[in-house]
């Protein structure tokens, strides 16, 4: 299993034909005040899977959120299973994302408990 990429965006999503459609990356988010909800964060995340991979095996794709001093504030989980296609995406959306100090937060991807990515979210003041 191999991880192709993660991706901090706005919104993203796969239409009927498989296609991966993400809107508006970003790294950085400036706000007026502290505390402040964010409205929307999605993470997108793609793995290539390998022949020791087998079709019909469950995977437990993670995502978790941490503030500077590394309290969560944000986790989703998602069970799937491995399908007979070279690339799968993952699809994780946080809505109203609490923001309660500027600093790096960072976002932590995982595939059955191994990490395989973390993203860094700077936050600050305007």
């Amino acid at each position: 299993m191999k991880l192709n990429f993660a991706i901090i965006c706005d919104t993203a999503f796969i239409d009927k034909n498989e296609r991966l459609s993400i809107i508006q990356t970003f790294d950085e988010i400036k706000v007026r005040n502290f505390p402040t909800i964010h409205p929307r964060l999605t993470v997108v995340t793609s793995y290539s899977f390998d022949k020791s991979d087998q079709v019909g095996n469950t995977l437990e794709h993670g995502v978790k959120i941490l503030d500077p001093e590394d309290n969560k504030v944000g986790e989703l989980a998602i069970t799937a299973t491995v399908v007979d296609r070279k690339n799968n995406q993952f699809l994780s959306y946080f809505n109203g994302l609490r923001i309660n100090t500027s600093g790096d937060y960072s976002i932590v991807v995982s595939l059955n408990g191994k990490i395989y990515a973390t993203l860094i979210l700077k936050i600050s003041k305007e």
